[in-house]
């Protein structure tokens, strides 16, 4: 092959590289773009099989595939393997740097009939910085490691991007539901005003005909008296706001103004208050 040829051959692979990480860039999610992760490298790096492998505490695990031909035999291991026992895959993942291994995984070589022993580009995927996975190609064709590199540091790349895509559309979620909750609270409970309590002919609050829970009961909006009644039945702030459909911070809102009213600090302390204006009524 003259050097023209050879040159010709080189620039078609990297056009291939490009179309197939145009394609790449196109993943919405990471469980797309694991799926198709290795069908794309095979037409991006020109090879017949490739397998997508994770790295977690020092153990390399099968996670996806793709070929031409069933046998993957040559190219990975069929489950977990440590990375001690795969001297080329342990290299790259120290390094990062892509390698060409020769044969089966952990150094063997397989002369049958059926399985021959091929040359395979094994290439880290990183993740701030770590090598956290390994893609294995098989050499064929215009397979090369500066393209399978490339490759994989691409995939590198999409990884983190769809990963922070995830956080944001994730904290956009958590925004969301926190202004629907400040909108409930807006519509639902604005600043309520304590009811005025009528004053007698010395200017001061006449008692309540209903006795001293009366009094207080007196001092309630129609909501909170709804909220009172529910933490006298032992109801948590969550049961409360199920209970009334509004949110826990309207919920809050009302307990604050009803330990003001009973004069209380905590909720046990105002069913204490209660219960006992409620008893001295009982009384009278």
């Amino acid at each position: 092959m003259s050097d023209r040829e050879r040159a010709s051959d080189w620039m078609a692979a990297w056009d291939e590289l490009d179309a197939g990480l145009a394609e790449l860039r196109s993943c919405r999610d990471a469980n797309e773009l694991a799926d198709r992760a290795c069908t794309l490298a095979m037409s991006s790096c020109g090879a017949d099989r490739v397998a997508l492998g994770r790295i977690r505490d020092g153990v390399w695990s099968p996670w996806r595939a793709a070929a031409a031909t069933e046998d993957l035999a040559p190219l990975v291991p069929f489950a977990p393997v440590a990375l001690e026992q795969l001297p080329t895959e342990r290299e790259v993942a120290r390094t990062g740097r892509a390698q060409v291994r020769r044969g089966h995984p952990g150094g063997r070589r397989r002369s049958s009939a059926s399985t021959t022993d091929v040359d395979v580009i094994v290439a880290g995927v990183r993740s701030a910085g770590t090598v956290v996975g390994l893609l294995h190609v098989s050499a064929t064709g215009t397979g090369h490691p500066v393209i399978v590199e490339a490759f994989a540091d691409a995939l590198s790349s999409m990884f983190a991007l769809v990963d922070v895509r995830d956080r944001v559309r994730n904290q956009g979620l958590v925004l969301g539901t926190l202004a629907a909750d400040l909108e409930d609270l807006r519509r639902n409970d604005p600043i309520e005003l304590v009811a005025v309590r009528k004053l007698g002919a010395g200017g001061g609050p006449t008692t309540s005909p209903d006795g001293p829970a009366g009094s207080t009961r007196a001092l309630l909006t129609e909501r909170q008296l709804e909220v009172l009644d529910l933490i006298l039945a032992g109801q948590s702030n969550a049961q409360i706001a199920d209970r009334l459909v509004v949110a826990v911070p309207t919920v809050k809102s009302h307990v604050r103004a009803v330990l003001r009213a009973v004069g209380a600090v905590n909720r046990a302390e105002a069913v204490t208050r209660f219960s006992q204006a409620r008893s001295h009524d009982a009384a009278d």
